[in-house]
């Protein structure tokens, strides 16, 4: 390429900065209204809700699905899940880009886009079509893996209290999924052929709340504060930032710096190992709906949907608090404190799950040691994988490693999901409970210890100066 060229090239690259520059000081200036950050917070709980639901219906109705789309197959189902799991490499690279083009725009699409991967499941049930089923189970998957709204928590709030709000805007979007047994009560009871009708009203609330987040919230200011330095630095400045510090931690964005940066300091490498031992252990939040199905029965000699649902109206309530309880936990003793506990309590939850389900336990009982793996679960995943990492990282690579991590879950989900369609196909159904146990206890027993030794605390870190080198 010549000089002109090259030339040219800088001056049209320095106009479109320019450009964008105007439109981020613009939306800097606008005033923040009254009461802002109490709405903004009402808006993310509604869309925490919308991806609390399209993260657990299909788990809650999983054992239906597997009945109607794929002839009682739940190794063919999840073989076909396993292309769900593929969405994960673009979904990391999707949500990178959330550093070039801000929060605001994927916190809307992805809300948007899960009502309707949730709409396109109750299209695959009037039709009877198991591959318009895996389309929108592959919406879905890609576009719940990004949590903005998380991302958007995290850079609003004062961080003396990130935690705490984050924990009770997260517990009241748990409390928000109990909608998913209400309707199968009210409106599959017993009749599972109207299965698909349950995921039409949450499809509805997402197209909602979608557009209520699009006219309400404001770009956050972490993200303009970080873009409009950027942009504001003349070449000369960035090539001797880059030359001050690490080039990784200056690029803006991308998996290859994300992955670079985050295996190059102790702090991120050993969150990024934990997350992907952690993530041996997601497995059990696929199946517990099928392991009380089948369990069930087994023991009564007939379907019993109904017993079912009256496990799963308990779930949510032991979610809201244990997510509520993770907060003030997180910001009182520490992330690494709540990490470690809630761990705990989810090997103590799956025990609980498998020996309730094997000997007949009440329902309600099930559902209680139910909620308890999986809040402790996604509790623990959350403080190991999303707020300590995102403590561990620089502002402009804080969603790029975030994304990265999403990749790490492929890891051991590809040990555990196989295993578990191998299980399946060779043992049958009933061998999902024994299964689970072993997927689920040894990789988190693993994970706490590692955690224990190798990670550090990261309450009271400063997000706007943190560099993620602090603890080589």
């Amino acid at each position: 390429m010549s000089k002109a060229e090259t030339e040219e090239r800088r001056i049209k690259r320095k106009a479109k900065e320019l450009k964008e520059l105007e439109k981020w000081k613009k939306e800097q200036a606008r005033p923040k209204r009254k009461f802002y950050l109490l709405y903004l917070m009402v808006v993310l709980c509604l869309v925490f809700i919308v991806d609390t639901v399209a993260t657990e219906i299909s788990v809650k109705m999983k054992a239906e699905i597997c009945h109607y789309l794929f002839d009682d197959s739940t190794a063919v189902m999840d073989l076909l899940g396993m292309l769900a799991s593929a969405v994960m490499i673009a979904g990391a690279i999707y949500k990178s880009m959330s550093d070039r083009f801000g929060r605001k725009i994927f916190l809307v699409l992805n809300t948007v886009a899960m009502g309707l991967g949730m709409f396109i499941v109750y299209l695959a049930g009037e039709i009877g079509s198991a591959a318009v089923y895996v389309i929108g189970s592959l919406f879905i998957t890609f576009f719940i893996a990004h949590d903005m709204q998380a991302v958007y928590v995290i850079e609003t709030v004062p961080s003396k209290y990130r935690f705490t709000i984050l924990s009770i805007v997260t517990s009241v979007a748990s409390l928000g999924s109990i909608l998913i047994p209400v309707l199968r009560r009210n409106i599959m009871g017993n009749n599972t052929e109207l299965w698909n009708k349950v995921f039409l009203i949450p499809a509805i609330l997402g197209a909602v709340v979608g557009l209520i987040a699009m006219i309400t919230a404001r770009e956050t200011d972490v993200f303009l504060n970080q873009r409009i330095k950027f942009l504001e630095m003349t070449d000369e400045q960035r090539e001797a930032e880059k030359e001050q510090r690490h080039a990784e931690a200056q690029a803006q964005g991308g998996l290859g710096a994300a992955f670079r940066f985050a295996f190059r300091h102790k702090q991120l490498r050993w969150i990024f190992i934990c997350t992907m031992v952690v993530s041996m252990a997601m497995i059990g939040t696929m199946y517990y709906q099928q392991i009380m199905t089948y369990g069930y029965e087994a023991a009564y000699g007939t379907s019993t949907p109904e017993v079912v649902t009256d496990a799963l109206m308990v779930m949510p309530i032991i979610g809201a608090v244990f997510t509520l309880a993770r907060g003030f936990i997180s910001d009182i003793f520490g992330r690494k404190t709540v990490a470690v506990v809630m761990a705990s309590l989810a090997v103590v939850g799956m025990i609980g799950l498998y020996l309730g389900v094997t000997f007949v336990w009440n329902p309600v009982l099930v559902g209680l040691f139910t909620g308890i793996y999986v809040s402790g679960y996604w509790c623990a995943a959350d403080a190991m994988g999303g707020n300590m990492s995102a403590e561990s990282s620089p502002t402009n690579l804080r969603a790029s490693i975030i994304g990265a991590q999403s990749l790490c879950n492929m890891v051991g989900m590809g040990v555990s999901f196989p295993a578990m369609i191998a299980v399946a196909a060779i043992a049958g159904n009933n061998a999902l409970g024994i299964a689970c146990l072993f997927l689920v206890v040894i990789p988190l027993v693993v994970a706490i210890i590692l955690f224990l030794a190798k990670v550090a605390e990261t309450k009271g870190i400063d997000l706007n100066t943190v560099r993620g080198d602090e603890w080589d």
